[in-house]
């Protein structure tokens, strides 16, 4: 477990194996002390909570430090309430941000700093950078990984510990329904698959939901599953839509759902509607997602136009930009 080249049987016979496994100790002691809780991590703040929060999670300090102005506070704020739920202690420090001798003050007698500079003005991290003589500065890049400056990789943050509520606690929101009939949704699985592998068969569902019924429906199994399940019901001559919810779309939200299981997604939860902290503004996601700590988020489509699609494409950038910051993905699925 220690080795990623371990030493040959000759090598430990001869002694020289007794001075390898030193250092490999000595070196892992050294990556491993970015996870003792004796440290205290010392972030500026800014709009990207994430680094902050996934750097905190993966380090586990005895404390975290957030270095803030009235500009931001309302990420402080997010990041706080994030780390506490998280069971981390965080104090606040406001500062200038433009001024050396505030930055300093603000971290005096710190014991065992870890500094954080992806965020907050480059002058407050060149200062920091430089109070610390450079050691101890580190640096949360986009595929996972904590460096140094100098490009050393000191920590992999561990790719679970981000689910879809603590993002929600990151970036503001709250969940205030959703669906949670699963059973429901293994149980036709096959439906959803048969659907979603037949083309032909959703511009069908698409008159069937208008309509409400349709005279002819030439697809033997989806009609022997559909009915099975409670889809659809066939009386005097004619297919009549009994879930209409489920042939007007909800079936692609589910075809998503299961799909994402199957990749390895670690938080999957469908049919959300969430609300802004302060606010009563209601935005509802068909599919959202955490994978590798980052939020995901899907919009299902059947039977758009493309001027409606463009309309759902905007709306949809700017609902990840705003929930899941430069690390939040988004998908229109059509």
């Amino acid at each position: 477990a220690i080795f990623k080249h371990p030493p040959s049987i000759n090598a430990l016979r001869s002694g020289r194996g007794i001075i390898l496994i030193l250092t490999s100790l000595i070196r892992m002691g050294k990556r491993m002390n970015l996870s003792r809780r004796d440290c205290t991590l010392v972030s500026p703040v800014s709009t990207q909570v994430f680094p902050i929060v996934v750097t905190a999670l993966a380090v586990k300090p005895a404390k975290v430090i957030l270095l803030t102005t009235p500009k931001v506070n309302i990420f402080a704020n997010l990041i706080e309430k994030a780390l506490i739920f998280a069971g981390i202690e965080v104090e606040q420090k406001t500062i200038n941000p433009y001024c050396s001798l505030s930055i300093k003050k603000s971290i005096k007698d710190i014991e065992n700093p870890f500094f954080l500079l992806n965020c907050g003005t480059k002058f407050t991290a060149i200062n920091l950078y430089r109070l610390s003589n450079g050691r101890n500065a580190y640096y949360y890049i986009p595929d996972g990984r904590i460096v140094d400056f100098n490009g050393r990789e000191l920590l992999r943050v561990p790719e679970n510990l981000v689910d879809v509520e603590l993002h929600a606690k990151m970036y503001g929101f709250e969940i205030v329904e959703e669906r949670l009939d699963y059973e429901k949704i293994i149980r036709r699985r096959e439906l959803t698959q048969h659907i979603a592998d037949t083309p032909l068969l959703a511009s069908v569902l698409v008159r069937l939901f208008h309509k409400g019924f349709v005279e002819k429906l030439p697809f033997q199994k989806f009609v022997e599953l559909a009915r099975k399940h409670g889809i659809i019901s066939y009386r005097r001559g004619k297919f009549f839509a009994i879930d209409r919810d489920y042939i007007g779309g909800k079936w692609l939200e589910e075809f998503i759902f299961l799909k994402l299981f199957d990749l390895n997604f670690s938080d999957v939860r469908i049919g959300v509607k969430v609300r802004w902290y302060g606010k009563d503004v209601i935005n509802e996601i068909d599919v959202m997602a955490t994978k590798k700590n980052r939020l995901h988020l899907f919009s299902c489509k059947t039977g758009k136009n493309a001027k409606e699609i463009l309309k759902h494409l905007y709306e949809l950038e700017e609902l990840t930009e705003r929930m899941g910051g430069d690390f939040g993905k988004s998908y229109l699925v059509i």
